[in-house]
């Protein structure tokens, strides 16, 4: 199984899919694994460095985007499919919509239809089964972000320090996205209103995924199938 988590700057994706983790992992008993795109690998964390770095202001759009394709080519192949294969459940904080969203809508690296193709066709893209969209108002998201970044010094600001501007469109492009996508695919598409207090978003979280996983063990028995 494959979840993965999507939601603009402060938007507490990172925070709830640690938090699934844990859960999975003490409450349900069953393999987890935690990711992050870009970054998951080895060669994803020195792209991450490149492709966030606030200070590398020469980096163009299409560029960028290339680095976040390499990223999860490698991303696929060493570490999200070798463990879907030996069944274990693979958490990935962001995934191939941030890349529609931030590259493609916002930044407009690549026509979309391009840019999905591409994905899909030439990566061996693997769909999630369950995607959580954490949908929060600009302000708040870069408020928290902000508050994050001061902490704990972080170094890959790039997105945190542009205009409430730029967040206003990337929250308009992810509501346009998983609209679409809503009606396109087999996946399940939770959102998840992330500017309630961060342990109300996690309590939802858990939430949804304990009904979604019942549904799915339901399904498996009903099929004959022991193994989830």
């Amino acid at each position: 199984m494959l979840i993965t988590f999507e939601g603009g700057e402060g938007s507490g994706k990172t925070t709830c899919s640690r938090a699934l983790y844990d859960w999975i992992k003490d409450h349900h008993k069953k393999e987890v694994i935690w990711t992050r795109e870009p970054g998951g690998t080895e060669l994803g964390k020195t792209l991450r460095g490149f492709a966030l770095n606030p200070d590398l202001k020469s980096l163009g759009s299409q560029t960028e985007l290339l680095l976040m394709l390499t990223d999860r080519s490698q991303h696929l192949h060493e570490l999200i499919c070798p463990n879907l294969n030996q069944g274990k459940i693979v958490i990935s904080d962001r995934y191939m919509d941030s890349n529609m969203v931030y590259q493609g809508l916002v930044n407009k690296a690549m026509q979309i239809d391009l840019l999905f193709n591409l994905s899909v066709n030439i990566l061996g893209f693997i769909q999630p089964n369950l995607t959580f969209y954490y949908k929060v108002d600009p302000e708040i998201g870069l408020r928290r972000a902000a508050e994050r970044n001061k902490i704990i010094d972080n170094k890959e600001s790039k997105y945190d320090n542009k205009k409430l501007k730029f967040h206003k469109q990337l929250a308009k492009s992810y509501d346009w996205w998983f609209n679409t996508r809503r009606f396109m695919n087999e996946r399940m598409i939770i959102t998840i209103d992330s500017n309630q207090p961060l342990t109300l978003v996690i309590s939802e979280t858990i939430r949804s995924f304990d009904l979604f996983f019942k549904d799915l063990v339901n399904a498996k028995k009903h099929k004959g199938e022991i193994n989830v």
